[in-house]
């Protein structure tokens, strides 16, 4: 693109461009390469769909071949990972309330056996007999 102004003058800018748009779209099959100031991303997208937009229909439909093929190996990936998600967030749901109830069973079945020995403590037993028939240390019945 031949510009009378030097870089530093010339209009192109993201805020020039937003209040003329048609400045940058008539001069730009004159650019041979992007200046300097044309190098922001929102440029790079118009650039992409000017080259596009010049695409041979053979070009073209190659394209647009080649980009079916990637949308739809993308969604088969993104599909594949969310469905993966929501089996992990199952398995491990499972595995934790399989978890949660076998701790819950043993506490329970602890408490029962602390509630039974400390009954047989106050009744009078004997230790010893209390720890054989519960199962629990003898530091614990003298602890209730």
């Amino acid at each position: 693109m031949k510009l009378a102004k030097s870089g530093e003058q010339c209009p192109l800018t993201l805020d020039y461009t937003a209040f003329h748009p048609g400045y940058l779209l008539k001069n730009l099959e004159d650019l041979s390469k992007r200046p300097a100031k044309l190098q922001e991303k929102i440029f790079e997208k118009l650039f992409k769909q000017a080259e596009i937009a010049n695409y041979t229909d053979a070009e073209y439909t190659e394209y647009e071949t080649s980009l079916k093929i990637y949308r739809d190996l993308k969604n088969s990936i993104d599909t594949a990972f969310d469905d993966g998600k929501l089996e992990g967030r199952a398995e491990g749901m499972a595995e934790g309330m399989t978890k949660g109830r076998a701790e819950g069973l043993a506490e329970g079945e602890q408490q029962a056996l602390l509630c039974t020995a400390e009954k047989l403590k106050k009744a009078g037993v004997a230790v010893e007999i209390i720890v054989q028939t519960t199962g629990l240390s003898v530091r614990e019945i003298e602890g209730l």
